[in-house]
């Protein structure tokens, strides 16, 4: 029963929406049917993990019908009217928090029935909460936009005497406004995918717009200005000029930008980081510290476990071994509570930390502590461990991890995306290979050196070179 669809979305209710969603349910306005209020209360008892053994639909069926013999299909079409009355209640409370999509549909009202001093009442409020909103991003344009439409649709019913423009060019204008921003975001978002995957995305109308913005007063729009920089700097990611010319405009428009935008185009900078800076380690750890000192790289207060992990590599490759372990300690709790890798993540960037100040022991005790859920943290604390075992000329245990490993990458084969797949077998071959070389064997120094060059992708390629670096000088 916890797995139905209703459970799922309830899982994620705050303690503030279930007392919301009751008060919703238990309002005649909105249902009159008692047995639902009912499967409410049951429901609520059993929050928030609703995962007791007592949790059942026989339980559920027996609290609403007492006395009254099972029927299974009774209980299933309460929970299908309390999930459309959900659903309803998630409506009603986002309009509910978006007032200023309330008062345009108020708006669209007055217009149908022609109620022109309620209209323009009305109106004179809705300009008024709209322009004193900060964040000027497509949502606030889109607002714009709807807001010019009813005032010319308005003007066209009630004063249209034939001359003037009833508002069509301030339409008109919202419109393009509207378009071409949304229109070069989705320009970034095409540009980035194709750095992950391989398809052809066709940009539609790219010179045209191009074009337009060289002479238009929309180029000086900050939601404009700061899409083109970036849809600039993913065409041009070698570009150390349109780079600087994002980060600065992100600090110049940041009132204007909402966290969620602030998050994707950091992320843009971030992975194009690479191929401007020859030490992109530094600029990616004071991207890191100044969204976490702005709270732009949470999403409603939590981090996802891969961001996690990036800010402790990072961390740990510059040697800031005191941030780091700060890091981890202060937003071990920060990472999303519904992500089953939670703990996987930081276990692993906790061993991750001993092993870099070079406590090894200590780093394998901390991966010992848990059984790693996720299979391509698996990969990770897999290759930590032969790491560990290389350090401390464990050999049997070394030996032992190679064939395990190997086996572990035929077993799961199938799961494993083939990237990942040949890239830890890549590492596989070439540690094994280093661990049987010695300091004079220049042959197999050559041989390492070469089996590098040709691995296109190889995971720990820095640690490996500090070992080879250490056995040859």
């Amino acid at each position: 029963m916890n797995n139905s669809k209703l459970i799922r979305l309830i899982q994620h209710f705050s303690k503030t929406e279930l007392n919301q969603l009751k008060t919703f349910i238990n309002s005649p306005f909105f249902n009159k049917n008692k047995n639902v209020q009912k499967l409410m209360a049951f429901i609520e008892s059993y929050a928030p993990c609703y995962n007791d053994q007592l949790f059942t639909y026989e339980n559920a069926f027996a609290f609403i019908f007492k006395g009254q013999a099972f029927r299974k299909e009774t209980v299933i079409k309460l929970f299908s009217k309390l999930l459309i009355l959900t659903e309803q209640f998630i409506i009603h409370s986002r309009l509910k928090e978006n007032d200023l999509m309330g008062k345009i549909e108020l708006l669209k009202y007055y217009n149908q029935k022609n109620f022109t001093g309620y209209f323009q009442s009305t109106l004179k409020k809705t300009r008024q909460m709209q322009s004193a909103l900060p964040i000027k991003n497509d949502d606030y344009i889109y607002r714009q936009l709807l807001i010019e439409h009813e005032y010319a649709f308005f003007l066209s019913l009630n004063s249209d005497d034939g001359t003037g423009d009833v508002n069509l060019q301030a339409t008109n204008n919202s419109l393009d406004k509207f378009y071409i921003q949304r229109k070069l975001r989705y320009f970034c978002f095409m540009k980035n995918r194709e750095r992950s995957v391989n398809h052809p995305f066709v940009y539609t109308f790219e010179k045209e717009l191009e074009g337009f913005l060289q002479n238009s007063s929309l180029r000086n729009e900050p939601s404009v200005v700061i899409w083109w920089d970036a849809y600039l700097l993913l065409c041009n990611p070698n570009s150390l000029d349109h780079y600087k010319k994002l980060k600065l405009n992100l600090d110049k428009y940041a009132s204007e930008i909402s966290l969620a935008d602030k998050r994707t185009l950091y992320t843009y900078l971030e992975n194009t980081a690479k191929f401007v800076f020859k030490d992109f380690f530094e600029e990616l750890y004071t991207l890191y510290k100044l969204q976490i000192e702005q709270q732009i790289i949470y999403k409603n207060n939590y981090l996802v476990p891969v961001v996690f992990k990036n800010i402790v590599t990072v961390a740990l490759r510059l040697k800031e071994f005191g941030w780091a372990s700060d890091f981890i300690k202060t937003h071990r709790n920060k990472i999303f509570p519904e992500h089953k890798e939670k703990d996987d993540i930081y276990f692993l960037c906790l061993a991750m930390l001993h092993f870099e100040q070079g406590a090894f022991e200590t780093a394998l005790d901390v991966l010992n502590q848990t059984k790693m859920t996720n299979l391509y943290i698996k990969l990770e604390e897999r290759r930590l461990r032969l790491k560990i075992y290389y350090e401390m000329d464990f050999q049997m245990l070394f030996e032992d991890s190679i064939n395990s490993f190997r086996k572990f990458l035929s077993e799961h084969r199938s799961e494993i995306v083939k990237y990942y797949l040949e890239a830890n077998r890549n590492f596989i071959n070439i540690i094994n290979y280093l661990s049987k070389t010695t300091r004079y064997d220049d042959r197999r120094k050559i041989k390492l050196s070469n089996m590098i060059t040709e691995t296109v992708v190889l995971p720990e390629e820095i640690w490996i070179r500090e070992k080879i670096k250490s056995i040859f000088g």
